[in-house]
């Protein structure tokens, strides 16, 4: 994520962004797809930047919402086209990474940031 508003972000920023968050996911799982074959696969895509966008975050925002795109057609290209793949898109809110350290909201009475440990357990059960 690079911490600028969104007018000051240059191409290579974006280019950044999603060379990070879309490509390199997207290019690992075409790789790895043969040996993925018969398994569940869990991928995280982001917290809820994909959903609605924030300060400081449109060009990572967009990169997310790409992927979550691209996670969700591939899904159900994997189930009508008969791949055994069974794909799974997580979403969760805010996680307790360095890139989020500090982050709050007004409702974390009721919404709380969620520990990155916890998160990565959940998934692989």
């Amino acid at each position: 994520m690079i911490p600028k508003k969104s007018w000051e972000l240059t191409d290579q920023d974006h280019r950044l962004v999603m060379n990070v968050n879309y490509f390199t996911p997207t290019v690992m799982i075409r790789e790895l797809e043969p040996l993925l074959l018969g398994q569940h696969i869990a991928v995280v895509v982001s917290m809820m930047a994909i959903i609605e966008g924030g300060i400081h975050v449109s060009s990572y925002s967009a990169s997310k919402h790409a992927l979550y795109g691209y996670l969700c057609s591939m899904r159900q290209e994997y189930q009508k086209f008969g791949k055994n793949i069974t794909l799974s898109i997580g979403c969760p809110y805010a996680i307790n990474t360095t890139m989020f350290k500090g982050f709050k909201t007004k409702l974390d009475f009721i919404v709380r940031v969620l520990d990155e440990t916890y998160v990565g357990k959940r998934l692989v059960e």
